[in-house]
């Protein structure tokens, strides 16, 4: 299969089912298959694959996706559709480790993995290297991230997943604005959402006012 054929699956898959949250979850990770031609689904798969495990990224899934990939895998195997069977074994290839991560972040995830990195490895990075500019650069990635709920969510959970606690805590620092003695990269993560939360209230509040003309 390309990556247009499988797009093209996915949708259709997703489209059969009656559960929604299901169908929007393969509608979504359809998107990984987008504008890349007539490229072998297979090969864009193990790119993906190679680039997580070269960049250390913490294995994650969303456990109800892979299920849905699996029971479509399940559909080609029984219906003796092999070429298409053998792409979706490749695909459940990428769920590995815990059931945990949100479906827009394994998509952000598998999207700018899409091209193969040019370093097989990443380069080790000295103990202290995570220095006052990377964590304000990293803030202001969730900052104009702030209008677009998925898409801050994604680059939280990101982050979440490839900073150290005391990394993540100079990001929340730097985006919120005040100091936090958080210990767990959890509540680290829930004080960012929740500032995040209460901006976005702010925001259409004085939106409202504007319109009204208090």
């Amino acid at each position: 299969m390309n990556a247009e054929q499988i797009r093209l699956a996915l949708l259709v898959l997703g489209d059969l089912i009656s559960d929604p949250e299901r169908a929007r979850a393969l509608h979504k990770i359809a998107r990984v298959f987008e504008d890349v031609g007539a490229a072998k689904a297979v090969k864009i798969i193990s790119t993906i694959r190679s680039n997580w495990e070269s960049s250390g990224r913490a294995p994650r899934h969303p456990a109800q996706l892979k299920d849905s990939i699996a029971n479509a895998h399940r559909l080609f195997l029984s219906s003796g559709a092999k070429k298409q069977a053998d792409t979706f074994a490749a695909f459940l290839g990428l769920f590995q480790g815990t059931g945990d991560q949100p479906i827009d972040a394994f998509v952000a995830d598998a999207i700018v993995s899409r091209v193969k990195s040019r370093t097989a490895r990443r380069p080790s990075r000295p103990k202290g290297a995570f220095t006052a500019e990377q964590a304000q650069s990293l803030a202001d990635q969730l900052a104009s991230a702030a209008n677009d709920r998925a898409r801050f969510d994604a680059l939280l959970e990101r982050l979440k997943s490839e900073r150290k606690v005391g990394e993540l805590r100079a990001i929340a620092d730097r985006y919120t604005g005040y100091s936090t003695a958080k210990a767990k990269k959890d509540d680290i993560v829930r004080a960012i959402r929740q500032w995040h939360r209460e901006d976005e209230m702010n925001r259409d509040r004085r939106a409202a006012q504007a319109k009204t003309g208090l």
